[in-house]
């Protein structure tokens, strides 16, 4: 994969303004959205009971 601040400015085709309306909508449908994908998490009190099961465990 090719560092993108290596690439020369006009090859990321955009401008001070930004991409084109056509170029934001061809990046989408090839790209997909720009969005940080979300992992759920355990719940803390989940985690805590789970923990606290395995130090009576280990204690007795």
């Amino acid at each position: 994969m090719t560092n993108p601040s290596s690439l020369p400015l006009h090859s990321a085709l955009s401008d001070a303004q930004g991409l084109s309306t056509a170029e934001a909508k061809r990046r989408l449908s090839e790209k997909g959205p720009n969005a940080v994908e979300t992992i759920q998490t355990e719940h803390w009190l989940t985690v805590f009971v789970r923990q606290l099961k395995s130090l009576i465990v280990w204690g007795s």
